[in-house]
């Protein structure tokens, strides 16, 4: 998934994309497992939950 040059994070094509993503770093990991941020604002460096690190990714 690539958010360069998209202006409106709420587009259905880039929700696909996050729900994607996190799809495929979830898996096989328990609901309330915490992974790295990937936010520009986290940069990787904190510790989210899966609904965390998607409200991060759309906003």
């Amino acid at each position: 998934m690539n958010h360069r040059g998209i202006d409106d994070r709420k587009q259905p094509s880039y929700l696909a994309g996050v729900d994607e993503f996190l799809n495929v770093a979830f898996v096989g990991r328990e609901d309330l497992c915490k992974l790295r941020c990937p936010c520009l604002k986290r940069n990787n460096q904190l510790y989210h939950d899966k609904i965390t690190i998607k409200s991060h990714s759309i906003a």
